[in-house]
């Protein structure tokens, strides 16, 4: 938080924010995976394996472990693009990235705990997701500012937004392929 000098106090933020926004997409993805099951018939088979509420927490555990990769591998892989390209386009090498990263903690948190209130919803929670990421992304920009230039300034965002685009846009694409193939082999 801005007022905060030691970053221990916020240290935790950013898995505290994953865990929230895991189990949000975790509650509202399970709903929809629980009416799916129903109207393909299979939802009552799996009920007499395992009680409703046995397989309501076993699907919100394996969705929310599933959200939680995701959005882990997704942190590490901003961090590490955030930080190649201030290698690349900053005026000085010896940023502080590390610190303005961490002064935007906060804003994943709040959009975390925002996304547990509207969590029935899975396209709230998205688009909740991606405005807290955007509002991130500026408040970065607009932190490290200082240590750019134009040109520079241009390709550490263009560099930022091309690289996370062609990840969400791969990582999306494979997993629509992945939906097809487990629809197409259940027995229709």
């Amino acid at each position: 938080m801005p007022g905060i000098k030691n970053s221990h106090y916020t240290c935790y933020f950013p898995l505290l924010s994953i865990v929230l926004l895991s189990a949000s997409f975790a509650i509202s993805t399970q709903n929809k995976v629980i009416d799916s099951l129903q109207s393909l018939g299979i939802l009552q088979a799996l009920i007499e394996l395992f009680s409703f509420n046995n397989l309501r927490f076993l699907l919100f555990f394996g969705i929310m472990l599933c959200f939680f990769f995701l959005l882990s591998g997704l942190k590490i892989i901003f961090t590490t693009l955030v930080q190649f390209s201030c290698l690349l386009f900053a005026d000085e090498k010896h940023i502080e990235q590390d610190r303005h990263m961490e002064e935007g903690r906060f804003i994943y948190l709040i959009g975390a705990v925002l996304s547990m209130v509207v969590s029935q919803s899975l396209l709230i929670v998205c688009m909740i997701f991606f405005v807290t990421t955007f509002v991130y992304f500026v408040f970065l920009v607009y932190r490290m500012i200082e240590h750019f230039t134009l040109l520079p300034l241009i390709g550490f965002i263009f560099a930022n937004t091309l690289s996370l685009l062609i990840f969400v846009l791969g990582v999306g694409y494979f997993t629509l392929r992945i939906y097809r193939l487990v629809l197409e082999s259940l027995p229709i």
